[in-house]
């Protein structure tokens, strides 16, 4: 999303630091999915399932970029914070070999226990 047209031209029409609209800028908040979440209550039931799908994708891609990258702190960008792993190595494999199966398996088996 934030490649796309309009972030592009939003991205020339504002101030370079911090860059809003930038990779990373905006779109990787951690308080949109949060709030996204809350703001699933108000759906019917039968949306709420994905719906919320959506955000869970979302907030573990915005997660793990904190732990392969940094994420901004406001919505607007500005302090970044993460852990800045290496990518491609022996963590990032085996969180996608081993949680990530698991969550997903949770989640098609209706994430009971919720």
């Amino acid at each position: 999303m934030d490649q796309s047209r309009l972030f592009r031209v939003l991205q020339r029409l504002t101030p370079n630091d911090p860059d809003p609209f930038g990779h990373h800028g905006t779109t990787h908040w951690f308080g949109w999915p949060v709030l996204a979440w809350w703001g699933t209550v108000a759906l019917p039931l039968l949306l709420q399932w994905p719906v919320r799908l959506l955000i869970v994708g979302w907030a573990s891609h915005v997660a793990v970029d904190a732990l392969f990258g940094k994420i901004p702190l406001l919505p607007w960008g500005g302090w970044r914070v993460g852990l800045g792993l290496k990518t491609g190595g022996w963590l990032e494999r085996g969180l996608v070999w081993g949680p990530l199966p698991l969550l997903c398996g949770w989640l098609i088996i209706g994430a009971p226990g919720t």
